[in-house]
């Protein structure tokens, strides 16, 4: 263990050379002095900007769907032309939030969250929204809570069968077709501490972009006789 954690000290200190990745110029700003949500970044590429939301929306939620920005030209009856761009969207699948004893989870962004995800089945999901404004775009983003309700508490001997009779009419629900996809979990509404954290790693990673580690050199081999 020992050996490999110092193969792994050497390599990072003296295998490595980092080669910058070109980004377009950019500012980050916040809207409201106190809250990061919504974030709003000054930048005239909509793709860098896509792709680094995306990276790091995926280090905490796999992705379920995306909608990325579109840009339009539109040259009116003067001639002049103008480009018009599209709101973006990602949505994210539910995933369990991580409890105590999975530190390498990133979806719980403090130990009390981890304490409640350890005791209680809680999911998570986000949605993200890039909306052009002025001269950038405003990254806004809302991670949702859910808890897991279940029909009888688990290792009860108490079975779900045993109902007791009622006359009342009033609680008998028609099926109406297939199932919701959020039937068997409660709404508790909004995790403002983890939207706030992935904002602050998205601000991060678009000022300082990921580097290239051992690049290989571009040689030509000489063709053989």
């Amino acid at each position: 263990m020992i050996f490999s954690f110092s193969l792994f000290l050497v390599f990072a200190l003296f295998g490595c050379s980092g080669v910058p990745v070109e980004r377009p110029a950019l500012s980050i700003a916040r809207v409201n002095a106190d809250n990061i949500n919504p974030l709003f970044v000054q930048t005239d590429d909509s793709f860098w900007l896509w792709e680094s939301t995306v990276d790091v929306l995926d280090n905490y939620f796999p992705i379920a769907n995306e909608n990325p920005i579109q840009s339009r030209t539109i040259r009116d009856e003067k001639g002049v032309v103008s480009v018009a761009r599209t709101e973006g969207r990602i949505d994210t699948k539910p995933v369990i939030a991580a409890g105590v004893l999975q530190p390498w989870k990133k979806n719980s962004v403090d130990i009390s969250q981890r304490i409640e995800a350890t005791f209680q089945t809680i999911r998570r999901s986000a949605v993200v929204r890039i909306v052009p404004e002025g001269n950038g775009f405003l990254v806004h983003l809302a991670v949702y809570n859910e808890l897991e309700n279940l029909p009888e508490p688990m290792n009860s001997n108490i079975s779900n069968r045993n109902n007791t009779f009622s006359n009342d009419i009033s609680q008998i629900e028609l099926p109406t077709g297939t199932a919701a996809p959020s039937e068997g979990w409660i709404p508790l509404g909004r995790n403002t501490e983890l939207e706030q954290y992935i904002l602050e790693e998205l601000a991060w990673r678009l000022n300082n972009p990921p580097v290239i580690v051992n690049p290989k050199e571009n040689k030509t081999v000489p063709a053989g006789p």
